[in-house]
């Protein structure tokens, strides 16, 4: 005979209780896996901005590199272009670029440290163009040597005759003490003044014939 099991309520109850917590487990365990996957997401997502924007902080670092070289070739050229200006070469692209062409060929043997600048290098060969490549000798203008200064021409020298004095006639009336106790030449001066003429009016008038 099969032996016949007997419903145990205890035992019943301890299973239910611990399906219970193993469920109340598994349920914390997905809500924190949850939890996590949304973080992670967060994270996923600021990551990714931040890997954008550090991409964009990359290309406009490359292009502001980019711009910063182009400005130095510029001014680079602008230099030499002015410096050829001064230097009197003529305005033909063609000979400019000639002048630069031989420039590269000059330095290209030289260490970096003890290359010349291209202004220095075009001041040399101009104030000694012996000292320039064959084919830029012709381009460059002839240094003319300063004129000496003019000595200063020699002024006539008068003659006596030139040299004698004209004596003015002496004055008839020079000396003459008029009435008033004025001499002429004194009444004519005082007449110069208002104050003057109306004291002498009479006295110049009758010298000139003014009153009869």
């Amino acid at each position: 005979m099969s032996e016949e099991i007997k419903f145990d309520p205890s035992i019943h109850m301890l299973k239910v209780e611990a399906e219970q917590v193993i469920s109340s487990r598994i349920s914390k365990f997905s809500e924190k896996l949850n939890t996590a996957n949304e973080s992670l997401s967060s994270l996923q997502g600021r990551y990714d901005e931040a890997a954008n924007r550090l991409a964009m902080v990359d290309t406009l670092q490359e292009q502001v590199n980019s711009l910063q070289s182009n400005l130095t070739t510029e001014r680079s050229q602008f230099s030499r272009q002015n410096h050829l200006t001064q230097k009197g070469i003529g305005s033909d692209l063609s000979i400019r670029s000639g002048f630069e062409n031989q420039f590269e060929q000059h330095i290209s043997g030289i260490t970096e440290g003890d290359k010349p600048d291209f202004n220095s290098w075009l001041d040399g060969i101009t104030q000694n163009p012996e000292t320039a490549p064959a084919l830029l000798r012709s381009h460059i203008p002839q240094i003319q040597a300063p004129q000496a200064p003019q000595a200063p021409q020699a002024q006539p020298v008068p003659s006596q005759a030139t040299q004698a004095p004209q004596i003015p006639p002496p004055n008839a009336n020079a000396g003459v003490v008029t009435p008033h106790g004025y001499s002429k030449e004194q009444i004519h001066k005082r007449a110069q003044t208002p104050e003057g003429w109306a004291m002498h009016r009479e006295q110049i008038a009758k010298e000139n014939g003014w009153l009869k």
